[in-house]
């Protein structure tokens, strides 16, 4: 376990220091004072780490969710929550924005669809309960399935994740994208109460959209050179429902 831990923060320090293009197995193994078999043997290839350092993100925001959670109680603003959720997980990209930005654009770019299945389904099972108490407190009408919603509204969330990691949106960019997709898939189930609330919401987002698109117009072809796609609709995963 301490191995495990020595080599993660290795691999975090190396990506730090030369970013994720230059990082490699001998690098990790020699920071971390370790044999490379000793990084095939615990993570199966340097992909394997990659991963891991995701996945010890995602257990991080869930954490620091939960904490919030139970101290405030189960709040009866369960629109908030979805805001907490996505606004944890942005702090903790952002706050490490170079390793960040760095790590997800090298898993974008490789073959690792299997092992990211596995961390979106721990991501869809972080929204799913809220979409519950949303449907039973009568927020949103029970139309969709619950885990469906939530992998939608995480789908949306990777799409804004690889514009900011790619560096064609900014970090208040990147905030402003998840708000506004978030209103506009749930007032398409929401209840009238709810639904007139996401509605003046989604009127002051859209003026920090418009305020956006006026400062920094990005060309279809700055989009391909990055390797996000034109298109506005977000990848799907494979096996996750």
């Amino acid at each position: 376990m301490r191995r495990r831990i020595r080599i993660l923060e290795a691999a975090r320090q190396c990506i730090q220091q030369g970013g994720a293009e230059s990082l490699s197995l001998k690098a990790i193994a020699k920071m971390a004072e370790v044999s490379v078999a000793t990084l095939y043997n615990l993570f199966g290839s340097k992909e394997g780490i990659l991963v891991t350092l995701l996945v010890q993100t995602i257990e991080s925001f869930r954490e620091r969710f939960h904490s919030s959670d139970i101290q405030a109680g189960l709040s009866s603003d369960r629109g908030g929550q979805v805001d907490s959720l996505s606004e944890i997980a942005i702090e903790e990209f952002v706050a490490d924005e170079y390793f960040y930005r760095e790590l997800l654009k090298s898993l974008q770019q490789m073959e690792v669809r299997i092992h990211l299945n596995g961390l979106v389904g721990l991501c869809v099972d972080l929204g799913e309960p809220i979409i519950r108490r949303m449907i039973a407190s009568g927020d949103l009408l029970d139309v969709v399935s619950p885990r469906v919603l939530s992998h939608q509204l995480f789908m949306n969330f990777v799409h804004a994740v690889q514009l900011w990691s790619s560096g064609v949106s900014s970090s208040d960019q990147f905030r402003t994208q998840v708000a506004h997709s978030q209103c506009l898939l749930l007032a398409g189930i929401a209840s009238e109460a709810y639904r007139a609330k996401l509605h003046e919401r989604l009127r002051e987002l859209d003026r920090e959209m418009l305020d956006f698109s006026d400062q920094q117009p990005v060309p279809p072809t700055e989009l391909i050179e990055t390797g996000i796609p034109v298109s506005s609709n977000a990848p799907i995963a494979q096996g996750v429902l």
